[in-house]
C-alpha cells in the first residue's frame, strides 16, 4: 500500500504502486501541455521507474509511458532517445496488435513525426524522407483499418499534408489538406477544434498555392468545392464496410449525402 506523495504541489494518493504510476503519467502529460517538460520528465520518469520492475517488457501500460518519454525527449530536440523509445513501443504493440492494426499506424505516425521534426531542426534529408514513409505507412493501415470516413485517417491525412509542405509541395498539401477536412465535414465535426485547425491549415496552403478565390470561399464558412472531396470519402468508405458489413458500420448519415 502506498500513502500519498507530494509532486509539483498536488498530493497524490495510490492504493498500489502502479495506481500512483498512473497518476504520474497524467500529471506528466498534463505537466507537458503546459510547457513545464523538466517537470513533466521528472514525473514521468518515477511512473517508469515504478512500472519496469513490475510488468513484463511488453505490457502494453508499460509502452504509454515509454511514448510519453519519448514525446518529452522530442521537445527536447534528444531525437536519438526518443527514437530508441518510439522504436521500442512501435515493437511493443506490433507484437500485441499486429502489424496491420490502427495501433502501430499510430506508432509509426509518432516515429513520423519525429523524424520530420529531426530533419527540420538538424537539417538531415533522409529523416524527411523516413517521416514521408512512415507516413504514408500509417495511412494505408489507417485507412484498411478505420476505414477513410474516420477521424484518424483525417488525422493521418492531415500529417502528410503538413510534411509536404514543409518540403515546398504545395499542391500536395492542399490536397492532403482537402481530403482531412473533407473527412471530418462528413463525419459533421464542424464545430471540433481539430476541425477549425484544419480549416486554418487548408487555407494557408491555399493562399501559398496561389489560389486566393478558393481560399476566401472556405474562410467565408463556403465549403462547396469541398463536396466532390466528401462524396470520394463516403464512396471509399461505403466500398470497405461493404467488405466486412457484420462488423463494420458507415455512421451516422453524411448532411452531404451520405
Amino acid at each position: 500500500m502506498i500513502g500519498s506523495k507530494w509532486i509539483c504541489g498536488l498530493r497524490l494518493i495510490g492504493d498500489a504502486p502502479l495506481t500512483l504510476a498512473n497518476e504520474l503519467n497524467n500529471l506528466g502529460t498534463r505537466l507537458q501541455d503546459l510547457g513545464r517538460l523538466t517537470e513533466a520528465e521528472a514525473a514521468i520518469r518515477e511512473a517508469l521507474e515504478i512500472e519496469e520492475p513490475r510488468l513484463a517488457p511488453d505490457d502494453l501500460s508499460l509502452s504509454i509511458t515509454l511514448s510519453n518519454l519519448a514525446g518529452i525527449q522530442r521537445e527536447r530536440k534528444e531525437f536519438e532517445k526518443a527514437e530508441t523509445l518510439y522504436l521500442r513501443v512501435a515493437g511493443i504493440r506490433k507484437a500485441a496488435f499486429g502489424e496491420k492494426s490502427a495501433e502501430h499506424a499510430l506508432s509509426l505516425s509518432n516515429l513520423g513525426t519525429l523524424y520530420g521534426w529531426w530533419s527540420e531542426h538538424t537539417g538531415e534529408a533522409e529523416r524527411m524522407t523516413q517521416a514521408r514513409q512512415h507516413f504514408t505507412n500509417a495511412l494505408a493501415i489507417t485507412e484498411a483499418t478505420r476505414g477513410e470516413r474516420h477521424p484518424e485517417t483525417a488525422t493521418r491525412h492531415n500529417n502528410l499534408a503538413t510534411l509536404k509542405s514543409k518540403i515546398g509541395d504545395t499542391l500536395g498539401a492542399v490536397a492532403e489538406a482537402e481530403q482531412s477536412l473533407a473527412i471530418r465535414l462528413s463525419l459533421d465535426l464542424m464545430m471540433h477544434r481539430d476541425t477549425h485547425a484544419a480549416v486554418a491549415r487548408l487555407i494557408c496552403y491555399l493562399e501559398k498555392s496561389g489560389d486566393h478565390e478558393k481560399a476566401e470561399r472556405i474562410m467565408g464558412g463556403d465549403f462547396s468545392d469541398l463536396f466532390p472531396a466528401i462524396a470520394e470519402v463516403e464512396g471509399k468508405h461505403r466500398a470497405w464496410v461493404a467488405e466486412d458489413p457484420n462488423n463494420r458500420d458507415f455512421g451516422p448519415p453524411s448532411r452531404f449525402g451520405g
